[in-house]
């Protein structure tokens, strides 16, 4: 059944919402030092052989890589089916084994549902049993499937270009599990920010957030950490800022910065960080 007929039976609002939720989303760029995507037009094989070599790829690291997925690799595998404009054989169980990979970062693991979710929707073929790795994705546990992972699930559903065996049962999971997520949101769930950004390389910088005990500052620096990167503010710069107003406070006052993250955002323009052997930080005259 077509996606853009069995899809009127969702909650209209409800999936209006994760359609513009899911268009506004900031994605991660491949770049040459996180993934490598060969170029199938230098390759000399033909299209088909190309998705059978990329099959022989990620079933390699999918397979071989334990429980988990790390977040350049889980780009890596995403940006790698996405950019084939072969059919990959047997590409539903590559997604399935994408699906059933963990992170122990939570925000990584949720992302790990929607780029599978993302790979259905963009595949240039239809891909084999596709009901099922939905319901897959769907029937995942409220900690992996939140209300930002559902959103992408929708969108996949609705935009996949091709027919949904049993789409009207689809539609009625996704509305059951749509209202359950929303119904769990009362109780009050940390935030990790609606955009695909790597996790800090800094192991500082990620001690840092992860040992801020209370919850609210926690999602606060959080934010304000990746609004600097955002802003194209070197890591390198965060951190040595980060590590100089642990040490001395607050650079105008001398007094304690309870958010040092929110300071350095608020302030990167009047603040001339000197990146030396000392790590010092000084205040523009």
């Amino acid at each position: 059944m077509s996606s853009t007929k069995y899809i009127n039976g969702l909650n209209l609002l409800s999936f209006n919402l994760c359609m513009m939720l899911a268009m506004t989303f900031t994605f991660a760029s491949c770049s040459s030092n996180d993934c490598h995507i060969p170029d199938e037009s230098s390759s000399g094989l033909t299209l088909n052989e190309r998705g059978d070599e990329i099959y022989v790829q990620l079933l390699d690291i999918l397979e071989n890589t334990g429980d988990t997925i790390d977040y350049y690799t889980l780009l890596h595998v995403y940006h790698a089916i996405g950019s084939s404009q072969g059919n990959i054989p047997d590409i539903d169980h590559l997604i399935r084994l994408l699906i059933n990979k963990r992170n122990d970062d939570p925000r990584i693991d949720q992302m790990i549902l929607i780029f599978a979710a993302l790979a259905i929707e963009n595949s240039k073929y239809p891909v084999p049993y596709v009901y099922e790795l939905f319901r897959l994705l769907l029937e995942k546990d409220e900690g992996r499937l939140t209300e930002w992972v559902i959103c992408f699930v929708a969108s996949a559903i609705g935009r996949y270009p091709f027919d949904i065996p049993e789409g009207d049962k689809l539609a009625d999971l996704l509305e059951q599990r749509l209202d359950f997520i929303v119904s769990k949101t009362k109780e009050k769930k940390e935030y990790f920010g609606f955009h695909f950004l790597p996790p800090p390389r800094s192991d500082f910088i990620r001690s840092y957030l992860a040992g801020i005990k209370e919850q609210h500052t926690r999602e606060a620096e959080r934010i304000f950490y990746y609004s600097l990167i955002l802003n194209n503010i070197p890591e390198t710069q965060i951190e040595t800022s980060l590590r100089q107003i642990q040490l001395d406070g607050d650079p105008e006052t001398g007094e304690s910065c309870l958010l040092p993250m929110k300071y350095i955002f608020n302030n990167i323009d009047t603040l001339n960080v000197n990146i030396n052997s000392d790590n010092n930080v000084s205040v523009r005259d």
